[in-house]
């Protein structure tokens, strides 16, 4: 649509933060901001030295927020590999798994992640018991 400013983006990018995600276009405009999505491809070639990295990371940290039901962090503090969401298990299963289960790849660890949000904690699945 038109061209804009790499420098203005690059320093838009410097520090980066959660509140201005998606990263749009600042480009003016009759109606005030562009506001266009900035693509990953430009993403790529305008990021500089560990910008990229935390431009990842924070992406990925609004994501989450916004579609907690649809993946977390591991609850083990430093790990934060990204898990899939528990699948829905009857009582007996729940027991016989102990808890509402998710599994870390990262740290080979089963959490139950019923028990964790209520405790505020990592806590491990309880083969035996329910929650």
């Amino acid at each position: 649509q038109h061209r804009f400013c790499a420098g203005c983006i690059q320093s838009a990018l410097r520090n980066p933060d959660g509140a201005s995600f998606p990263i749009s276009c600042p480009h003016p405009g009759e109606a005030g901001m562009c506001g266009n999505r900035v693509v990953w491809r430009d993403l790529l070639s305008l990021c500089r030295g560990g910008v990229l990295e935390k431009v990842k990371r924070i992406a990925l940290d609004v994501f989450l927020r916004e579609h907690g039901g649809e993946a977390r962090y591991c609850p083990k503090p430093g790990c934060n590999h990204v898990l899939r969401p528990p699948s829905a298990c009857s009582l007996e299963e729940e027991k016989r798994v102990g808890g509402v289960l998710v599994l870390c790849e990262l740290c080979d660890v089963g959490y139950c992640i019923q028990c964790t949000e209520r405790l505020k904690e990592p806590c491990l699945q309880h083969p035996g018991s329910t929650c």
